[in-house]
């Protein structure tokens, strides 16, 4: 790992994101967005277009040459393994963000072997971090026609980056907001490293048990059991002093820890105008408590963890600063042709326990809404790091969406198909979800 000139990193595709952070902390630099989970690699963050919670908040400057959409807009070089016509083998290719091929290779769903980067970075800021349990969903996700109280809307407005952690089949969610704030105030708790909320990462006996009775099979304990998280949340947060904390950005990017609650989610990322997020939260929430109480009615809980909604901007490729930079082709938050109203990405995960009975119904139900997601709304994708194109035989095999769907909600899906291709001549990175999502173009 290294710094090139002030702003450039240059790092290894194998380096743990928590430690590129903590490298750039230590010679004043930073990104503005990252996953949450700081042990992934720079390489696997970028092959599925990981992100953070990224809008400037009022007032905020953005800093020149930096990006508010995904990591892979970041990125101004990379080096990978691909195939070599003339030699006939595979070898190390470098390329600048002005090169053709990069378009697909910024966000490659796995289909070469990434080594190097060079990436944009800012530099380093301070972050207040507020937790509050205190708004009802009602209020939070309350259709724009009568939204005049505390919206997601109009927490954004405030605070720019807003993060919501919605435990299934309770009342109150748990809203994240970071402000960009050089000098610590005065109730702030000043935090010296990330992953500031032990509580979420080990579950107290109460809720764990819980947790454990429903994977074998009490699934009616749902409702308890999500209510007991909740509270453990609401507990931890001031047993912990987290409700209100100071720190370098580093601390409040990366949350999540490997010893979190393992669970399955299912994602998409809806393409909109800033004015029509709370409509998009409005239409989605509703559609999601439909769901379940239809399930409930029948007895039936498949959805007992979380559902998580993250904001950012989009992956402007102008952003770089480069001149003839080229778009993240396959990044979920890549501008749409010919619809520049829509600048705003809202992600939405809902998350459960592996092996819950009609899993697959409900994320089939969930994905019916992106599917008919209507026009001047938007644009859906799915979120490539989850389950999509689910079907009765599982997530990833609806011919459909596979085939039809997803190719028309990306913008040069088969000119990216056939650079992959190209670059994979033998299939190397090929696995068999890749033979379903992109079958070989003709050569």
């Amino acid at each position: 790992m290294s710094i090139e000139g002030t702003d450039k990193l240059r790092v290894q595709a194998g380096a743990e994101m928590q430690t590129v952070l903590a490298f750039l902390a230590r010679i004043d630099r930073c990104f503005i967005g990252a996953p949450a989970p700081g042990n992934i690699s720079v390489g696997g963050a970028l092959a599925i277009n990981g992100h953070g919670t990224n809008l400037p908040g009022p007032g905020e400057d953005v800093p020149e040459n930096s990006t508010y959409g995904t990591l892979s807009n970041t990125v101004i070089e990379l080096t990978a393994v691909v195939w070599d016509e003339v030699g006939q083998a595979y070898a190390l290719r470098t390329y600048e963000r002005t090169d053709a091929d990069i378009s697909a290779l910024l966000v490659s769903l796995g289909r070469t072997f990434i080594t190097e980067v060079v990436m944009q970075t800012v530099a380093n800021y301070y972050i207040r971090c507020r937790n509050s349990t205190s708004i009802h969903r009602k209020e939070l996700f309350a259709p724009p026609s009568s939204a005049d109280g505390r919206t997601l809307s109009s927490l954004l407005d405030r605070h720019g980056r807003v993060g919501i952690i919605w435990f299934a089949m309770t009342d109150y969610p748990w809203i994240q907001t970071w402000d960009v704030t050089p000098n610590r105030p005065l109730l702030s708790r000043q935090t010296w490293g990330p992953y500031n909320y032990p509580f979420a990462d080990n579950l107290p006996d109460s809720a764990a048990s819980l947790v454990s009775q429903i994977t074998r099979g009490a699934w009616h304990l749902t409702p308890a059991a999500t209510g007991a998280q909740l509270a453990a949340v609401v507990a931890g947060l001031t047993a912990f002093g987290a409700r209100d904390m100071w720190g370098e950005a580093k601390n409040f990017i990366h949350f999540v820890k490997p010893t979190t609650l393992r669970v399955s989610a299912g994602s998409h990322v809806v393409i909109t105008r800033r004015d029509m997020v709370q409509q998009v939260v409005h239409d989605f929430t509703e559609h999601y408590l439909k769901l379940i109480e239809d399930h409930r009615r029948e007895g039936d809980y498949p959805a007992n963890n979380t559902c998580e909604i993250r904001v950012t901007g989009l992956d402007y490729p102008e952003d770089t600063g480069i001149p003839g930079a080229r778009t993240a082709t396959l990044s979920g938050a890549a501008p749409v042709p010919g619809r520049p109203d829509l600048d705003t990405a809202v992600w939405l995960d809902v998350l459960n326990l592996p092996g819950t009975p009609k899993s697959d119904e409900f994320f089939m139900g969930l994905e019916s809404w992106f599917i008919n997601l209507p026009v001047e709304i938007g644009v859906a994708r799915p979120e490539w790091a989850k389950r999509f194109a689910t079907s009765a035989a599982g997530p990833w095999t609806e011919v459909d969406h596979l085939e039809r769907w997803i190719p028309q909600q990306v913008a040069g899906w088969s000119e990216a198909m056939a650079t992959l291709d190209r670059l994979d001549a033998r299939g190397v990175f090929r696995a068999e979800i890749h033979d379903r999502l992109m079958p070989r173009t003709r050569r």
